[in-house]
């Protein structure tokens, strides 16, 4: 489920052509960073609208983010842990990967990514 708020999101629509001839990706890179695979030391994995408002901050805040990395996971379970730690790979100074949500740690998705990450 998704909130409602994000159905009306033109940011994360998607063309017709998306739905037609192209195909479900478990994981999305955030397009805006990670770029420059060297320098990324830090991994971000959240789903939902977290990723969205973690998206328009980035884009909102003129900073230096070659240091962070947004990895959406658009499913959970079957957890695509392979499509994961092949990405992770391509992180060479990569120092830590971090499971951020909006809930609390007692709720959302945390007790399930503790378990299989």
């Amino acid at each position: 489920m998704t909130p409602k708020s994000l159905l009306r999101n033109q940011a994360i629509a998607s063309e017709t052509s998306v739905f037609t001839e192209g195909e479900f990706q478990s994981i999305m890179e955030e397009p805006t960073l990670g770029k420059n695979r060297e320098t990324v030391q830090r991994i971000i994995l959240c789903s939902g609208k977290l990723a969205v408002e973690l998206q328009d901050y980035v884009k909102k805040n003129d900073e230096d983010w070659s240091w962070v990395h947004i990895i959406r996971v658009e499913e959970l379970y079957p957890f695509p842990r392979r499509a994961i730690r092949e990405l992770l790979k391509e992180f060479p100074n990569l120092e830590e990967v971090k499971w951020v949500q909006e809930e609390p740690k007692n709720m959302g998705a945390w007790t399930f990514m503790e378990l299989v990450f």
